[in-house]
Formats: C-alpha cells, structure tokens, sequence
C-alpha cells in the first residue's frame, strides 16, 4: 500500500515539473462551474500569440423545482417554477508571461448574447367551511379557486463582460483555476407574458393583467465567480 502512494506521489511531482504554460499555436478546452449559481461553461481557446488568446464560449443553466402545495387556514397556494437560460460569448483574454511556469494569470473582455426564460405559476384555492355531500356517506369539502396567476418572461441579452483569473498547470496539458468576472454594460428586450386572474363566486375572472414587453440598457455589476478545469494540446 505505502508503494503505491509512493508511486502516485512521484508520478504527480513528474507531472508538475513537466507542467508548462501554452505558447503560440496551442489550443485549450476548458469545463467551469460557477460557484453562485446553476451556471456552467465550456470554453475553447487558441494562443495566437505567447501572452494573447482568442476564446469562444458557450454556457448555460437549468433551474427546475417540483410543484409545491401549502395548506393552511383552508387556504391552498399550489405553485411551480421553472427557469433556464444559455448565452455565447467571444473576446480576448491577455495572459502576463511570468518565470513560473507552472502559474499563469490574465484578463481578458468578452462580448456575449444570451436568451433566458422563467415560468412561474400560482393556483390559490379556499375549501368552503360547510360539508358538501357527493353522497350520503360521503361527505367532503368543496374547493373552490379564487385566484391564478401565470407568468412567463423572456429576455434576450447582449454586452460587454470583463474578467481576471488564472491557470495553475500540475502536468503538462492539465490546469486547474479560477475566474471573476462581470456583466458592466447589456441591452435587454424583455417579453412578460404574465396574466393574474382574479375569480368571483361564479367562477368567472374578473380582472387580468395583458403582456408586456420593453426593452432597457444596463449599466450594473452582476459578478460571477467560476472554477476552471483546462486541456490544452497542440
């Protein structure tokens, strides 16, 4: 057993004095996962220069929660969330050329497109205080809804995103790292589809909210934080 960790050990401290930065020419894939959120990432690079990388990225996430029903007071609320979202972005990432090989540091500017979309929904039900008898030994409660509402939005994104981060490289083509970055400037076109309805004691709606759509520019942070698994090769 001591042999084999030995052996590991060494064969990893082979690897990380083999470890060395990508030059002009190579090319790098690269998995993330964001620590904040359901985001992750597959970004592809290629070194045109020692210390300048051109990369494109794709990402996305998906946010699914099962219906949720709460009870109380005869009062029944009946609600169900779903969101996803995915985007592309292109840039350019500068790395700074240091005498350790292993570590590797950069900045860089993207322009990304994004389409996103959230679907919520609320039933809310009250159960009459009076026994409703569906037959003579069966008596039950009559439920009865006083409320819905509906709300689908979409929205489509495009802007500027400026980030820093690093690569530390344990074997040759392997590194692991980490990046920060920000949404600093986005046009949004925003599309609400949202409908509240409001029931009387016949059942008929008596109020409902029309779609709305709107388009807005951003001047706002909206960081991420990401941790980085890398492949480069030839």
């Amino acid at each position: 057993m001591k042999s084999k960790i030995f052996i590991s050990a060494l064969l990893l401290s082979a690897g990380a004095a083999l470890a060395q930065k990508p030059v002009k020419g190579d090319r790098q894939l690269a998995v993330g996962a964001n620590l904040t959120s359901s985001f992750a990432t597959i970004t592809y690079k290629k070194y045109v220069k020692d210390n300048m990388v051109n990369r494109v990225r794709i990402y996305g996430s998906l946010d699914y929660t099962l219906p949720d029903t709460e009870e109380k007071n005869g009062r029944k609320v009946e609600s169900n969330r779903n969101a996803f979202s995915f985007g592309l972005s292109a840039g350019k990432q500068k790395t700074f050329l240091l005498e350790n090989e292993k570590f590797e540091p950069f900045v860089g500017i993207d322009c990304f497109v994004s389409y996103s979309q959230l679907d919520m929904s609320t039933k809310t039900s009250i159960t009459d205080s009076a026994k409703y008898y569906e037959s003579i030994n069966s008596p039950v409660f009559r439920q009865t809804t006083i409320g819905e509402s509906i709300n689908n939005n979409q929205a489509f994104n495009i802007g500027f995103s400026p980030y820093v981060g690093f690569n530390y490289y344990l074997t040759q083509n392997f590194a692991l790292g980490a990046e920060v970055g920000t949404s600093l400037f986005s046009v949004e076109y925003r599309k609400n589809d949202s409908v509240q309805k409001i029931y009387n004691n016949s059942g008929i709606s008596t109020s409902e909210n029309l779609p709305k759509d709107n388009i807005s520019t951003r001047l706002s942070l909206n960081p991420y934080y990401q941790i980085t698994a890398s492949f480069w090769f030839n």
